[in-house]
């Protein structure tokens, strides 16, 4: 009998020590696999960086939008103030990143700048949006997407800096620490302040896009 209860000890540990070694070796690199790659999801290509400064000093189309606490909102137009516009798409993750970057960039300028989340939502969507991140500024409904064609903005989180006098001052097919500082110093030299540096907390290094609008892909959004 005691025989018997030593080979079951012996037995019930040879199986959790096999147990311990596969489960380690479960985690050992295979030396056949690549390597992780990680990175952005959809990086900025040439091509996009190219056409996202093609209308560059152009007159910004003008749209009047409803938002999400049932006022409208405008995009472009010289109405005296600058425009911060970023396009946000529904169920994309990009989106949800780049949120509370938005809200810190409107924060850095302390009211000076006219903030509009440019979204495909409905404007229940975009009531649910504002409430769930605490977005300060007006996130507009636009199922249509013209507003994003006319900008030549394809995908989420596509950046377009509007001036006083209604002119595109600059636009970017993404976020990174690189554009965000373009961005800060294009609205700076606007409102003819010294650019002042913006925290680059959860800023990506490499240039970063979002997903496309349905039907918007051709644009070359990856």
């Amino acid at each position: 009998m005691n025989g018997l209860r030593w080979m079951l000890i012996v037995s019930s540990s040879g199986m959790a020590l096999g147990g311990i070694a596969l489960a380690v070796l479960a985690r050992q690199p295979r030396g056949d696999a690549p390597p992780l790659k990680l990175g952005p999801r959809h990086p900025v290509t040439e091509e996009m960086a190219r056409r996202a400064k093609a209308l560059n000093q152009k007159v910004a189309p003008y749209f009047r939008l409803p938002a999400a606490s049932g006022n409208p909102a405008t995009i472009g137009g010289a109405g005296g103030r600058v425009q911060f516009v970023y396009t946000i798409k529904k169920d994309c993750p990009c989106s949800v990143d780049f949120e509370p970057v938005a809200n810190r960039f409107y924060r850095h300028f302390a009211g000076k700048v006219d903030f509009v989340g440019l979204s495909d939502f409905t404007v229940d969507e975009a009531r649910d949006w504002v409430k769930k991140y605490s977005i300060p500024f007006p996130v507009v409904s636009h199922k249509q997407l013209e507003a994003m064609k006319k900008l030549e903005s394809p995908a989420s989180v596509y950046c377009t800096v509007i001036g006083k006098e209604g002119n595109i001052l600059g636009r970017w097919a993404g976020y990174s620490v690189k554009y965000m500082t373009e961005m800060n110093e294009a609205i700076s030299k606007e409102l003819g302040e010294a650019a002042r540096p913006f925290d680059a907390k959860d800023l990506p290094v490499e240039n970063t896009s979002g997903c496309s609008f349905d039907g918007m892909a051709s644009f070359g959004v990856e």
